[in-house]
């Protein structure tokens, strides 16, 4: 395969490729304008009477203008450009029941990207709480670590899927009793590090590597597909990651990682586990993380849940994609 050597060369360049020291909690959070929570919270009571699946609650007849300018600010700034991820904060918590809280938050995050399918049975909002099944999850079970109590090591959201997500977005309802912390880490920071240090191993993530396609694949597919971690579009890398995906495919395959690129997954397994690398941030209930998905790794760590629903950590997950079609696959 050739490589874009280009790519591989070049450093990164502006306030994408932050570490913990050149980035504080001022830069990446941000308060919902009281305009903005007005508009939300005049909707969600407009649109109490609505019966159907949240998905099928439209936007139109609502006025939204400050949130549609507010989202445009989000994205251009800080999605696209800037740190690319934001928690948000400000929504009101007390006066919303979850399903209030939800609401809103789907109005909202249509504002900024086009909501898509998470699954092949059509999933549009997927619930992230523990199931009780850690103890089942094994390469092409299907099981995710997102419905465990597990340590959710750095990843990109469906990154064995082609369409993948741009954005994620995350609702935190209910914060766990203890643990659950998460983390975010910039694939432009590691891009640069291994253009540095490691030329050869970087060049290796640009070439075909095999995934776990976690069974979501159609009639007659096969369970895993072969896709780089990182590529290029506009000059830019973009990157897909899971440690524990690439390894499930090749394990369907029953197939070894090449010397190389076992070389490789160990010094980004390395760059993930530097504290320094990281923001690390405690989601609170109403809040919203977003993250672009293409460049931004995010992970969680274990966590105990407690006896009362408010300790019981519940988050609300959207995929948030303009190209293609609304369909799993794009």
């Amino acid at each position: 395969m050739t490589v874009n050597t280009f790519a591989v060369a070049d450093t990164i360049e502006g306030p994408s490729a932050w570490t913990r020291d050149t980035i504080s909690p001022a830069d990446w959070t941000l308060a919902f304008p009281a305009e903005c929570v007005a508009e939300l919270e005049a909707a969600v009571r407009a649109t109490a009477g609505h019966a159907g699946a949240l998905h099928t609650l439209s936007r139109e007849g609502l006025k939204l203008d400050a949130s549609q300018a507010f989202a445009a600010w989000l994205r251009s700034d800080y999605l696209d450009d800037g740190p690319l991820f934001a928690v948000l904060d400000g929504l009101p918590v007390a006066r919303f029941t979850d399903a209030e809280l939800t609401r809103a938050y789907w109005l909202f995050s249509g504002l900024v990207s086009r909501p898509v399918e998470q699954t092949y049975q059509g999933t549009m909002m997927f619930d992230v709480l523990d199931t009780g099944v850690g103890n089942k999850m094994v390469p092409g079970s299907g099981i995710r670590a997102t419905i465990t109590n597990l340590d959710l090591n750095f990843h990109n959201d469906n990154c064995f899927n082609p369409a993948m997500p741009d954005y994620v977005g995350l609702l935190c309802l209910h914060p766990s009793k203890s643990g659950g912390v998460s983390k975010v880490i910039s694939f432009h920071t590691l891009h640069n590090i291994l253009r540095a240090e490691d030329p050869e191993l970087l060049e290796r993530l640009y070439q075909p590597i095999w995934w776990d396609r976690h069974r979501e694949f159609g009639p007659g597919e096969a369970p895993y597909v072969a896709n780089p971690v990182f590529d290029v579009v506009d000059g830019r890398p973009r990157a897909r990651f899971s440690n524990y995906n690439i390894r499930g495919g090749y394990r369907i395959r029953d197939e070894a990682l090449d010397p190389v690129l076992e070389q490789a997954m160990q010094r980004l397994l390395a760059l993930f586990a530097r504290p320094e690398l990281q923001c690390q941030f405690n989601m609170q209930a109403g809040q919203i993380q977003y993250v672009n998905n293409r460049a931004i790794a995010h992970a969680r760590s274990e966590f105990q849940n407690g006896d009362t629903v408010d300790e019981q950590r519940h988050l609300v997950r959207l995929w948030l994609r303009d190209q293609g079609q609304v369909g799993y696959e794009g």
